[in-house]
């Protein structure tokens, strides 16, 4: 008896696809896990291209943002606002990114909305394109002039109860307290002049609500004449002191 035993074979080949990353809201999963492509739930996260792909293909080049050279460097530690523009540092190119209008410009300084990097960054911030070198300087800054206002007056005191048209001086400027309604605020907190409330971006100057800049000014105001005082009678000797009782007139 002969007998005969058939072998099978298995064969397994791989392709390799090229995946993107899903725009708006489901673009946060493409850094999960779960979600990685070719993954259980990729197909909700990312597109996978119909062909194949081989080799390693070289990113392209965004068009160049419209504002020259690159701006500073993203910077965590930094407090962003609506239309800030900052550089993220590649590889191959930068890229410039400019933080959304409000009120998700909130975002823009919260870890986690980093720009080209985190989860969420496109939900606070927009791409404008590439950038090389770095943005050419501007044109000189142009200053008010102030009038000398002459010497000095009283520093501003937190203590003292300011009204309308009263000057005071802080750090070689004089300021002066405005007409009512704004003027009562003068003495309040939080309204002293030259100062501000809060950090970074999100700094508040209420004190132009009620004083106003009306020079500067350098050392101290000069004195005064020499006050006059009225002459009196001589009367010779006193009269009694007063004591509590019933006067009438002539007394």
């Amino acid at each position: 008896t002969e007998s005969t035993s058939t072998e099978s074979v298995t064969t397994r080949t791989s392709k390799t696809y090229n995946y993107t990353c899903k725009t708006g809201p489901a673009s946060a999963f493409c850094s999960q896990s779960a979600f990685a492509p070719n993954g259980i739930y990729s197909n909700q996260a990312w597109d996978r291209e119909s062909t194949e792909c081989s080799g390693v293909a070289t990113p392209a080049t965004p068009a160049a943002w419209s504002g020259g050279g690159c701006p500073g460097i993203f910077s965590s530690s930094t407090d962003y606002s609506a239309e800030d523009v900052v550089s993220v540092e590649g590889s191959a190119f930068d890229l410039v990114y400019q933080c959304k209008p409000s009120p998700v410009d909130a975002f823009c300084s919260q870890s986690g909305y980093e720009p080209g990097t985190s989860i969420n960054w496109e939900l606070a911030w927009t791409l404008l394109g590439s950038c090389m070198g770095t943005i050419a300087p501007t044109t000189s800054p142009n200053f008010v002039s102030l009038d000398p206002a002459g010497g000095c007056p009283a520093l501003y005191s937190s203590s003292a109860d300011y009204e309308e048209g009263d000057r005071v001086s802080r750090d070689g400027l004089v300021y002066q307290c405005k007409a009512a309604p704004q003027g009562s605020y003068c003495p309040q907190e939080g309204y002293e002049p030259g100062t501000s409330i809060g950090s970074g971006s999100q700094t508040v100057e209420y004190w132009q609500e009620a004083w106003s800049v009306v020079g500067s000014c350098s050392g101290t105001i000069t004195p005064t004449s020499s006050p006059a005082f009225d002459s009196l009678t001589d009367m010779g000797g006193c009269p009694d002191e007063w004591v509590p009782q019933t006067y009438e007139e002539g007394d």
